[in-house]
C-alpha cells in the first residue's frame, strides 16, 4: 500500500504524459461542451428517457412526501384569525417544501444513478477513449450501495447546514455549492473510477485530485439546481466525470507507468 501511494504521488508530478497528455490541459469548459455534445449519441438517448423519468418521479415523490408531512391546520382560538393564520402557514409550508426538495434532490437522484449510468459511461469511453480495454462491470447492488450511502450523507449534511443556509443569505448559495459540489464530485467520481481502479487506488487518486473533483462537483451541483436541466443532470454529470477522470494527471501517469491489465483490469479482485 505504501509503494502504491508513493507511485501515485510520483504520478501526480509533471512528466512526459504521452498520448493522453492533452486531456490534462483541457479546461473544464471543454469537458462540459463534450458532455452536451454527446447527448445525441443513440446509446445516451436511450438512457435519457429513463433518467429524466426517474428524476421527475423522485422530484414529485419528494414534493408530495414533504407536503404531506408539513400539511396541517391550526386553531388560534379566534375564528376571524384562523383563515389568515392557516393561509400564512400554507405559504410558509410551500416555501419550506421547495427548500427541502432543493436540498434533498441531488442526494435522492444520485442514490439511483448507479443503476443506469454504467451504460452512459460505456458510451462515452467508446467514443472518446476507444483504445482502453473494457471496464469492469459493477453489480447493481454495488451501485445502489454507493448511491444510498451518498444519499444519506447528502441529506444529513444538508440538514445540518440548513441553519447556515437560512442565517447567511449572502453566502448560502456559495455554501450550498461547495458542500454539494464536494459530495456530488465524490459520488460521481466513485461511479466512474471504480469501473477502472481498485477501491484503494481510486481513493488515493481522489485524495490527490480533490480540488479538480470539487470543481467538477460544483458544476454538477449547479446543474442540479437549475429547473429542467436538473432532470438531465445525472446523465450530464456522468459524461462529465468520465472526461474529468481520464483527464486527471495521476490517472494518466498510472496508465503509462503500469501494465494496463493491472491498473485497468476487466475484473478487479
Amino acid at each position: 500500500m505504501l509503494s502504491q501511494a508513493s507511485s501515485l504521488r510520483r504520478a501526480s508530478r509533471p512528466a512526459n504524459q504521452g498520448h493522453f497528455a492533452s486531456g490534462t490541459r483541457r479546461p473544464l469548459l471543454a469537458h462540459i461542451a463534450k458532455s452536451f455534445g454527446q447527448l445525441d449519441d443513440p446509446a445516451i438517448r436511450r438512457v435519457i428517457w429513463f433518467g429524466v423519468g426517474m428524476a421527475a418521479v423522485v422530484f414529485v415523490l419528494t414534493w408530495l412526501g414533504l407536503s404531506y408531512l408539513l400539511d396541517g391546520q391550526v386553531s388560534t382560538g379566534y375564528a376571524w384569525l384562523d383563515g389568515p393564520a392557516n393561509w400564512l402557514i400554507q405559504v410558509l409550508g410551500a416555501a419550506a417544501v421547495l427548500i427541502m426538495v432543493w436540498l434533498f434532490y441531488p442526494g435522492l437522484v444520485a442514490a439511483f444513478a448507479g443503476i443506469f449510468l454504467e451504460s452512459v459511461a460505456d458510451a462515452v469511453e467508446r467514443r472518446h477513449y476507444a483504445a482502453l480495454p473494457p471496464a469492469r462491470d459493477p453489480s447493481i447492488l454495488e451501485g445502489v450501495a454507493i448511491g444510498l450511502r451518498f444519499a444519506v450523507t447528502t441529506i444529513a449534511l444538508n440538514l445540518l447546514a440548513l441553519p447556515f443556509y437560512l442565517a447567511l443569505p449572502a453566502l448560502n448559495l456559495v455554501l450550498y455549492l461547495v458542500l454539494n459540489g464536494w459530495l456530488l464530485g465524490r459520488n460521481f467520481y466513485e461511479i466512474v473510477a471504480l469501473r477502472r481502479l481498485p477501491p484503494e487506488q481510486a481513493a488515493s487518486v481522489r485524495r490527490m485530485e480533490r480540488w479538480r473533483l470539487l470543481n467538477a462537483g460544483v458544476v454538477i451541483a449547479l446543474a442540479m439546481a437549475v429547473p429542467v436541466l436538473n432532470l438531465l443532470a445525472p446523465i450530464l454529470a456522468t459524461i462529465l466525470m468520465v472526461h474529468v477522470f481520464h483527464g486527471l494527471k495521476s490517472v494518466q501517469m498510472l496508465r503509462e507507468r503500469s501494465d494496463k491489465t493491472l491498473v485497468f483490469p476487466n475484473k478487479i479482485g
